[in-house]
């Protein structure tokens, strides 16, 4: 020990001895309490209070020992079976069987201030009673857990907690807060616990937390049950985590800001694994205590916990956090921010692995359909989580941006311009880039549309089947009114009844002409004829024409009526077959019609005008019918 601290020591000794304690007989118990100082000798005694007598003893008692589960300072706790309800408890009595009535007193009052502290961080206290024998004990909750200090000396306990154990800080700042919880609720019931410590807080099974140990507790104020905390002069509490105002023995500092520095002293314990006051002896740690030096923290430590921790620990009470609830928000707050960080990293994350789908999806390897939105969902809730968090907000901000641009260029990717323009919308700015990809895919989507639109007008100026109803229905009229007409001259001619010849041949093809023309007028009027109906026409005028030139070249010649009428059903079959094979293959029926009855024509010569109107009438009536039925074409691909 360097000659300092041997200065300090004798300073602190001579300070007790003024204060009437004999730092020479200080000894720490079991659970590293100072047990007795000759000042607590004068505390005040409850009020005599009515107890029942109750058998505690193994064996068949009402309240049956089954073995003792600790002992501390003062008492010891056991573990009993209560007969008439059939379950297990915790009894604590007196350490001795013969105790002092200042023990004894101490119990009683123990009992009764944790009995009225009904809050859920505290073990409820079910009876308060005395032994045969005359000794009082209380019986309380049967915790079953692990004491807080097993798990902070030894870490690999907490995989019984499951997924909070994949956080270990996390999860003791947690535990700490439930533990200022039950704290505060005392200091509102105006009781100080004077012995917050990681060895009587407890842990249940189901994760709760219990603060225990009530059994030096003083009043703020007057209390007919506790000692007053100006009335507690003395030591009194555990040096590794005691206050400087508590080794100094004068109770008349002691304040909420007491227990606060307790609750840093614990902090201190969880942030380093061990309390802030460490000697060799007990004066060496209560003259710790009692200087009340500013902690020094590692690296390891956050610094924002390690400066609530410093203010908690002041020597000054004044410098301490108000309140315990304070203390609390500031821890609160920290563990927000924590969580907050953890979510903006983890939305980091989300962000890369949101730019690198892109860039998978622009080198165009194959990706997932959904992996670019996925990430995007998930990268995008995160930032917009800790984007009111103080101090987040310029990296919340600036990585939903990266995240809206990704997703912007994505949806280019995929030509979904809409898409890609509402989340260029979400931008306080669009960047150039971006904008030259929406302008260029804008006029390729553009361009791309005008290409379709021809295509179809297109397709519907060459769409043979337009007004395709009406021509069945003149297909019809012609196969009906031309077979029966050249039947009836048929008939006469055999009858004598008029002359045909080159002069009526040409004569009725002009006529014919002539009302085909006026059919077509009439379709022209009643349907919008598209460019191949037009052409359509156009071919079938020179038709007409042909067939007049064709009976007058004919009559010309001196070629025998005879032989005009093969050559002439023949020129039809061969127009047809031109029609058939270059603009519509349904018109079949008439050249095959007509081919047929040249080959007929030639053999029966005094029978022309009747396999005439006999091929008129196949021929055409074939085409109506073909002409009635719509042609399948397989589906054309879209374009996008």
């Amino acid at each position: 020990m360097d000659g300092t601290a041997s200065q300090k020591e004798a300073q602190y000794t001579l300070h007790l001895r003024t204060r009437g304690i004999d730092a020479s007989g200080l000894t720490l118990a079991q659970d590293g309490t100072v047990p007795s100082a000759p000042s607590r000798q004068g505390a005040s005694v409850p009020a005599p209070v009515d107890l029942p007598i109750i058998e505690l003893r193994e064996g068949d008692a009402e309240l049956a020992v089954l073995q003792t589960l600790g002992v501390g300072g003062m008492g010891k706790v056991m573990l009993a079976l209560q007969r008439p309800l059939q379950r297990e408890v915790a009894v604590k009595v007196p350490l001795d069987e013969a105790a002092s009535p200042q023990v004894t007193a101490e119990l009683m009052r123990e009992a009764l201030v944790t009995g009225r502290l009904e809050h859920p961080n505290i073990v409820p206290v079910h009876l308060l009673a005395r032994g045969r024998d005359g000794a009082p004990f209380f019986v309380m909750k049967r915790i079953e857990g692990t004491s807080w200090r097993m798990l902070l000396d030894e870490p690999d306990e907490l995989a019984a907690f499951g997924t909070r154990a994949l956080d270990p800080l996390g999860f003791h700042l947690g535990v700490l807060l439930e533990v200022c919880d039950a704290v505060s609720f005392a200091h509102s019931r105006g009781v100080l616990h004077r012995d917050l410590k990681p060895d009587n807080v407890m842990l249940g099974r189901f994760g709760e937390v219990y603060v225990l140990d009530w059994g030096i507790a003083v009043a703020v104020g007057d209390d007919p049950l506790l000692t007053s905390a100006r009335d507690s002069h003395g030591l009194c509490g555990t040096p590794a985590y005691m206050a400087p105002e508590m080794a100094a023995g004068d109770g008349a500092q002691l304040s909420e800001r007491t227990d606060v520095y307790l609750l840093g002293a614990v902090l201190h314990h969880v942030l380093t694994g061990q309390p802030p006051h460490q000697g060799a002896t007990v004066i060496q740690t209560l003259t710790q205590a009692w200087e009340g030096a500013a902690p020094v923290f590692g690296a390891s430590v956050p610094d924002e916990l390690a400066s609530l921790c410093r203010r908690a620990l002041a020597r000054a009470p004044a410098d301490r956090p108000e309140s315990v609830q304070a203390f609390r928000d500031a821890l609160e707050a920290y563990l927000r921010r924590r969580d907050a960080h953890a979510l903006a990293a983890e939305a980091e994350r989300r962000l890369q692995a949101l730019e690198a789908a892109l860039a998978l999806k622009r080198s165009g390897a194959p990706t997932p359909p959904l992996a670019l939105q996925v990430a995007f969902t998930e990268c995008r809730f995160a930032f917009r989580q800790v984007k009111d968090v103080p101090g987040l907000e310029a990296v919340a901000q600036q990585g939903l941006e990266r995240a809206v641009r990704a997703m912007a260029h994505g949806e280019l990717l995929d030509e979904n311009l809409s898409a890609a323009r509402a989340h260029a919308a979400e931008l306080p700015s669009v960047p150039p880039d971006l904008e030259q990809a929406l302008a260029a895919l804008e006029q390729t989507l553009a361009e791309r549309k005008a290409r379709v639109a021809a295509l179809e007008q297109l397709e519907v100026e060459t769409d043979l089947d337009a007004a395709v109803a009406v021509r069945s229905r003149v297909a019809l009229l012609v196969a009906v009114v031309c077979s029966v007409g050249m039947l009836t001259i048929a008939v006469l001619k055999r009858l004598g009844v008029i002359p045909f010849g080159f002069r009526e041949a040409v004569g009725g093809m002009t006529v014919f002409g002539v009302g085909i023309v006026l059919a077509e007028l009439v379709i022209r009027r009643v349907s919008k004829l598209n460019d191949a109906q037009r052409r359509l026409l156009r071919g079938n005028h020179v038709a007409l024409a042909s067939f007049v030139v064709f009976w007058a070249g004919a009559w010309g010649l001196g070629v025998s009526f005879e032989q005009a009428a093969v050559g002439f059903m023949f020129y039809v079959a061969v127009n047809w077959w031109i029609a058939s094979a270059l603009f519509d293959a349904r018109a079949w029926p008439v050249a095959l019609a007509f081919s047929g009855a040249t080959v007929l024509a030639s053999a029966l010569r005094d029978w022309q005008f009747e396999v005439f109107s006999a091929a008129t009438l196949l021929g055409f009536g074939g085409l109506a019918a073909n002409w009635g039925r719509r042609r399948v074409v397989p589906p054309r691909p879209s374009a996008r």
